[in-house]
């Protein structure tokens, strides 16, 4: 088995488990597979975040909140009329600190000069807002946030736009989900799927299993990616300790037996 969320694991061990199974339980390696892979699949969604979609709404207001502020239009106007700004233009204000602060009259306009490029340019690999220097913004290994103001309405409909991508990247397990026969909530069920599954070598001794999560922000899903494999090869090693337990336990059971039988003739 292998699990590539655009990143590299090591599944060796995980591999080495699943043999183990095969053998313990005298099931084939196909059948062996597919069971493994289908946990793998479900424990994936779980693990990547949100855990659910309220968390995962908050999550994204939270975010856009840190860029952009809300003022009524009035206010907005006021504040560009007093810096003898224009509608169309953007007003940079100055903080003591230096750092920008920026009313966003033009609240129309996205793309990379926009609101759209702005909630890009401050987001990471994982696609959230870092907070990264924010209790310092002195500091020179750490680019301030600027932070926009835009009237109120337009930050509400900018936020439940990006709330309805959320579940966007546990979708990317989805062909997974479905290709192991695994089950997954509706609201993560409902994107298109940026992603795949694929099942290898069937009847031999090299049967693979081989998913990928190419959604955006799945590069960042590395500590994510890493704890699902310790679950599972957690939890495939407990199946192996109490296989093997149950054949120590009929072989001490059998040895009696045999022992009585023996006393007793």
């Amino acid at each position: 088995m292998s699990a590539d969320a655009t990143i590299s694991l090591d599944t060796s061990d995980l591999n080495r488990a699943l043999k183990g199974l095969a053998i313990a339980t005298g099931k084939d390696a196909d059948t062996i597979v597919m069971e493994e892979s289908r946990l793998f699949a479900e424990q994936a969604v779980r693990r990547t975040p949100p855990r659910t979609l309220a968390q995962g709404r908050r999550a994204v207001a939270r975010d856009i909140k840190k860029i952009l502020g809300g003022a009524s239009e009035e206010l907005i106007r006021r504040a560009i009329d007093w810096h003898g700004g224009e509608d169309h233009v953007h007003q940079h204000l100055k903080r003591k600190d230096g750092s920008t602060f920026l009313i966003e009259w033009n609240h129309t306009q996205l793309g990379s000069e926009g609101i759209e490029g702005h909630h890009q340019r401050h987001r990471d690999k994982r696609g959230r807002v870092s907070t990264a220097g924010d209790r310092d913004r002195t500091i020179g290994r750490w680019k301030a946030r600027d932070k926009w103001i835009v009237p109120h309405n337009v930050r509400a409909n900018y936020i439940k736009s990006k709330q309805a991508n959320v579940g966007k990247l546990k979708a990317g397990w989805m062909p997974s989900i479905r290709r192991f026969h695994g089950k997954a909530p509706a609201w993560v069920r409902k994107h298109n799927p940026r992603g795949s599954a694929q099942f290898l070598g069937a009847r031999t001794n090299d049967v693979r299993a081989i998913m990928t999560n190419n959604a955006a922000g799945a590069a960042g899903m590395d500590r994510f990616m890493k704890q699902v494999l310790r679950i599972r090869l957690s939890a495939m090693m407990r199946k192996l300790r109490l296989i093997q337990s149950g054949y120590a336990k009929d072989f001490a059971r059998n040895m009696r037996i045999q022992t009585r039988a023996r006393r007793t003739r």
